[in-house]
């Protein structure tokens, strides 16, 4: 007798890097990509910082990549970015961290620079 056992999502293609820092105003798209079993079809879902990720003209879906590309970043789109494969019946899930940072002039010449975590300003 032989016994066939589904095969489990496993995220073989992992957004990269884990962890990156860009600049503001700039361009980032990350891959995802997932094997299954094979009778299985496979979905693919963003969050960010735990909720869904919501898509706008800015931030859209790559269908080719399974990924995301966002476009003109803003301070805002820092956070934890996930990404999961699903095919109904077990999923899995790989996280990728983005920073935006920025740097602005200040009337005297001076640099501003900013994250999501701070902000510094000329006086």
């Amino acid at each position: 007798m032989t016994m066939c056992f589904p095969v489990k999502t496993v995220i073989e293609q992992a957004p990269k890097p884990a962890n990156q820092t860009m600049k503001f105003n700039s361009l980032v798209t990350y891959a995802c990509g997932a094997k299954t079993d094979p009778n299985e079809s496979l979905k693919y879902t963003w969050y960010k910082d735990g909720k869904p990720l919501v898509f706008n003209s800015r931030i859209t879906r790559d269908p080719v990549t399974n990924g995301i590309k966002i476009e003109r970043t803003q301070a805002s789109d820092s956070g934890t970015y996930t990404c999961e494969a699903s095919n109904g019946l077990d999923s899995d899930r790989k996280d990728v961290t983005l920073a935006i940072i920025g740097e602005f002039k200040c009337c005297d010449g001076q640099n501003i620079f900013w994250s999501h975590d701070f902000w510094l300003f000329c006086v």
